[in-house]
């Protein structure tokens, strides 16, 4: 197998946090060596458009392809909180000032 990089990639990559370019590079050398190894948590990502997803670390994400012995990335960026997770975290800060309020430290 062989990676390949879309211009997009190539753009989003360079963007990205010295860091996160660090773990991206070690995660591309997993995914060379066993598209299953479990830090990498690749699946299925869009079925209709053969996307796939690996994971860079737990804020971040790439997508790829898989052409042949090609692995096409197509894309590299923070993951985005669903509206139901932001909902739940602005209650639980809510929550928290609520407690710090009514009991203020002595």
């Amino acid at each position: 197998m062989r990676l390949d990089f879309s211009p997009h990639f190539l753009r989003s990559y360079h963007k990205a946090p010295e860091h996160i370019q660090r773990a991206f590079d070690k995660q591309a050398l997993r995914l060379l060596e066993n598209l299953r190894h479990p830090p990498l948590r690749a699946k299925k990502y869009d079925e209709g458009q053969d996307l796939w997803q690996g994971r860079v670390t737990g804020a971040w994400r790439f997508y790829f392809k898989i052409a042949g012995d090609t692995y096409q990335l197509e894309e590299i960026k923070a993951r985005t909180q669903s509206k139901r997770r932001r909902a739940v975290l602005r209650f639980l800060q809510r929550r928290c000032d609520d407690h710090r309020i009514q009991n203020p430290p002595d």
